[in-house]
């Protein structure tokens, strides 16, 4: 399986397959373009489906397959930036960022969010995936990838993806949000690489 972006400032997510791989996206997704051959069908999310069902997520995706071929989907949303991650062992999404990945991951079974101090944020309400494969999510604006240090601050909106050791608790910048507007930002506390959007 390939994964691989085209097209800018707001690409599309492009999945060449063989051998009756399998990718899948989420049903919001928009399906552009599709060689012959190319076999769509509705499946399960893989594990965690109680607690994607409490988080609010989707448990049904849209499923690609087929001989060989070519796929290539669009978040429905416009002005939104695609990244492709290749995971193995456990990563986390930032929920409605996951776009699709292929069947060497699944969910996992027990919760996993972002959990800051001893409060889980509702606006950081991450999805864990465990396995082998490739992984793409989705954000409003440009994503980009930074290597967090301990102390390191981030706008709690621009998160989309974080390595599964990444930990962080909800600060501010003090008196300067009253000037800024933005109340809560995360401060990291271990060093660990994580996906920022650009736009909140």
């Amino acid at each position: 399986m390939r994964l691989y972006t085209d097209g800018r400032p707001w690409p599309v997510l492009v999945a060449e397959f063989e051998d009756f791989e399998r990718i899948y996206s989420r049903l919001d997704s928009v399906v552009v373009y599709a060689t012959p051959g190319v076999v769509f069908s509705i499946a399960a999310a893989r594990g965690g489906a109680f607690w994607r069902l409490l988080k609010r997520q989707g448990l049904l995706f849209l499923e690609a397959t087929g001989p060989a071929g070519e796929l290539v989907i669009y978040r429905s949303k416009p002005m939104h930036d695609i990244r492709v991650v290749e995971v193995d062992g456990s990563y986390l999404v930032r929920q409605n960022a996951h776009l699709a990945h292929t069947e060497g991951l699944s969910f996992e079974a027990r919760w996993r969010g972002l959990f800051i101090g001893k409060i889980k944020y509702g606006e950081a309400v991450m999805t864990a995936l465990r396995g082998r494969g490739l992984l793409a999510v989705t954000a409003y604006g440009t994503i980009f990838e930074r290597t967090l240090d301990v102390g390191d601050i981030i706008d709690n909106k621009a998160l989309v993806a974080a390595d599964a050791d990444c930990k962080f608790r909800i600060t501010t910048l003090g008196a300067a949000s009253l000037l800024t507007g933005q109340w809560w930002y995360l401060r990291s506390e271990k060093k660990c690489s994580a996906l920022l959007s650009s736009w909140r």
